[in-house]
C-alpha cells in the first residue's frame, strides 16, 4: 500500500500543519488559491469545513467562506453591528450543532448567524459573565458538547442556557493554579484537548493542566499541573498537544516531546539527543497531528515535518522511537 502525503501550509503562528492520505494508487492533485481567486489575505491562521461543504478559513484580513468557486467574506463593517467584530480571525470551531464559532486576535469572539449571515458577539467586559480578554487562541468542544475557550488571560467554559428555541450564553472562568499559592489566574492558553477519559488537556506559558469534564455536577473541575517547574515536563511553554491512538498524551515544547502514558501516567521526554529515539530532527516542536492510521506527525520550528509511525509507536518505550522525514 502506498501512501500519498498532502501537505497543507497554514500559517498558525508559524505552525505546518500536515494531513495524510492513505490510498491505493490514487494521485491527488494539489490546487492553489490565493489573493487572485478571491482569499482575503495570504496568512491562513486557521481552517475548518460546516455542515454544508463550505471550507472558513481565519485570516487577518476577513473571515473566508470558500463554496468551490468563490470566496466571500466577513468583514468588520464600522456602522454594521452585526458584522464580524474584528477583521483579524484566528482560530475557528465548527460545533456538534454545526454553529461556526470564529475567535479573534483583538475583539473576542463570534458566533455565525446563517439566516442573517451576520454574527453574535462575546467580548471581555461586555454583558455579564464574559471574559476578561479579547485575545482568543484556542476553541475546543469535548465529549460532553461543552465549549471551552483559551484567551490571553485564561480558560473559559462556556455555559448554555436554550428556552424557547433561543439559546443564552455565559462564561465560566476556569482557575488554573500551580499551586494552593498561585494567584496568577490569567494565564495565556496556547491550545485546548480532550482524551478518551473524559480529561482536558489545557496547554499554557506556564505549563500543562490536566482537567476533569464530568459535568454531573457544577463544581469546578479538579486540576492537576505538569511543569518543568514540578520536574514533570520538559518545559513549562506548551505548543502543542496530541494523543495517540494508544490513549497517550503527547506534548509539544521547545524543549522536545514529553508523552504521558496510561494507566499510572507514566512521562518519558523524548529530546533530539536522546537514547529513546532515532532521527529527530530538532527538539523546538510547535504541532502534532495524530493521523487516522496512528501515526503521529510532528511539526518543528524551522526544521520542517517528521512522521513517527504507529508500528513504532506501538513498540515504544521498549525500543526507541522513529522518526522519519516525509517522502
Amino acid at each position: 500500500m502506498k501512501y500519498h502525503i498532502l501537505l497543507l501550509q497554514v500559517f498558525l503562528t508559524g505552525m505546518l500543519c500536515t494531513f495524510s492520505l492513505q490510498s491505493k494508487g490514487q494521485h491527488y492533485k494539489a490546487v492553489s488559491m490565493s489573493l487572485a481567486d478571491g482569499l482575503s489575505q495570504s496568512s491562513v491562521y486557521d481552517i475548518i469545513q460546516d455542515d454544508n461543504g463550505f471550507i472558513w478559513m481565519a485570516t487577518q484580513d476577513g473571515l473566508n467562506k470558500y463554496d468551490g468557486t468563490t470566496f466571500t467574506v466577513y468583514r468588520d463593517e464600522p456602522f454594521d453591528t452585526n458584522s464580524i467584530s474584528s477583521n483579524n480571525t484566528a482560530v475557528l470551531l465548527k460545533d456538534s450543532k454545526g454553529r461556526i464559532w470564529a475567535g479573534t486576535a483583538n475583539n473576542g469572539l463570534n458566533l455565525f448567524q446563517p439566516s442573517s449571515e451576520g454574527f453574535l458577539h462575546f467580548q471581555a467586559g461586555i454583558g455579564q459573565k464574559q471574559f476578561s480578554s479579547n485575545i482568543i487562541t484556542s476553541l475546543y468542544e469535548d465529549i460532553n458538547g461543552t465549549i471551552w475557550i483559551g484567551t490571553g488571560k485564561g480558560l473559559y467554559r462556556v455555559n448554555e442556557t436554550v428556552a424557547e428555541k433561543k439559546s443564552t450564553f455565559s462564561f465560566e472562568k476556569i482557575a488554573l493554579q500551580t499551586n494552593p499559592g498561585d494567584t496568577i489566574d490569567h494565564k495565556f492558553i496556547s491550545i485546548i484537548t480532550g482524551d478518551r477519559n473524559k480529561q482536558l488537556w489545557v496547554g499554557t506559558f506556564a505549563g500543562l493542566f490536566k482537567l476533569s469534564i464530568n459535568r454531573t455536577n457544577n463544581t469546578n473541575p479538579v486540576v492537576v499541573w505538569y511543569s518543568k517547574k514540578n520536574n514533570r515536563l520538559s518545559d513549562f511553554v506548551i505548543q502543542a498537544i496530541a494523543v495517540d491512538k494508544t490513549g497517550d498524551v503527547w506534548v509539544g515544547t521547545r524543549s522536545g516531546i514529553d508523552i504521558i502514558s496510561y494507566p499510572g501516567e507514566n512521562i518519558r521526554s523524548v529530546k533530539r539527543n536522546s537514547v529513546n529515539q532515532q532521527n529527530m530532527a530538532a527538539d523546538h516542536v510547535k504541532s502534532l497531528l495524530c493521523g487516522t492510521n496512528g501515526d503521529m506527525w510532528i511539526g518543528y520550528n524551522d526544521h520542517g515535518v517528521q512522521v513517527v509511525r504507529e508500528s513504532s509507536i506501538l513498540k515504544a518505550p521498549e525500543s526507541p522511537l522513529k522518526f522519519e522525514e516525509v517522502k
